[in-house]
């Protein structure tokens, strides 16, 4: 079973235009994105899905330049050019993580892959319940049950947001993960969409003491609620 990561990224944003460049501590987003992914899957595991538009050559010359992988299709059809990086790869499965997404739930990633390699599901998902902080998503999709619910799109949101049908109208065989471990967890935001979350970002890699991928969810929030207190 062939299971592979889809990093979902665009260099144009409304609220924080070419977000996945900017710097903490020297280094561009999208590295400590990239690292936190490649500490649960293999290099040939991962693609960089973006679009064609020329805003985007950016992030091509990026993958290029380090050696990733990265596949190129439409800017406003996300569900789309999600399917098509993952089935270029002949992979039976695959995990979607946003480019917006800095703390990358790895301990999660790897339980639900673990879940998906027991062929038992078709959809698995940690935001359903909202149960995790915003910024630190994971679904894994069967990519030929995804192939035959995506003629059933009908919404713009459908396309835009990948998983939105799925949400929705829950067929297929689904597992919705929930967060136990750290209650009111759902209720905070580590996505980055604006200034002010780049800038919370900022501060607590600052407070790091140690590589980043040391930190996990429960680690993160600790950080957060003594910033807060502070």
């Amino acid at each position: 079973m062939k299971i592979g990561v889809v990093l979902l990224c665009r260099f144009s944003s409304s609220r924080l235009p070419g977000k996945i460049f900017k710097q903490i501590e020297g280094r561009p987003l999208i590295d400590y994105i990239v690292e936190r992914i490649l500490n649960v899957v293999s290099l040939g595991n991962l693609v960089i899905a973006t679009s064609t538009d020329p805003s985007d050559d950016q992030i091509a010359a990026y993958c290029l330049q380090h050696g990733f992988e990265v596949y190129r299709g439409s800017l406003a059809n996300v569900a789309e050019r999600f399917m098509n990086a993952a089935q270029k790869k002949e992979w039976d499965y695959a995990v979607r993580i946003n480019g917006d997404n800095l703390f990358v739930e790895m301990d999660t990633m790897r339980q639900m892959i673990n879940l998906a390699r027991t062929g038992e599901y078709d959809f698995l998902s940690n935001t359903h319940e909202k149960t995790f902080p915003q910024g630190m998503s994971v679904e894994v999709v069967k990519m030929d049950f995804y192939k035959k619910v995506y003629d059933l799109f009908s919404c713009a949101e459908d396309f835009e947001h990948v998983t939105y049908y799925l949400h929705r109208n829950p067929v297929g065989r689904f597992y919705f993960l929930k967060n136990t471990t750290v209650p009111g967890a759902g209720s905070l935001k580590f996505a980055i969409d604006e200034q002010k979350d780049f800038d919370l970002g900022q501060q607590i890699f600052s407070r790091f003491k140690g590589p980043h991928i040391n930190y996990g969810m429960k680690a993160i929030i600790e950080i957060y609620n003594q910033l807060k207190n502070e």
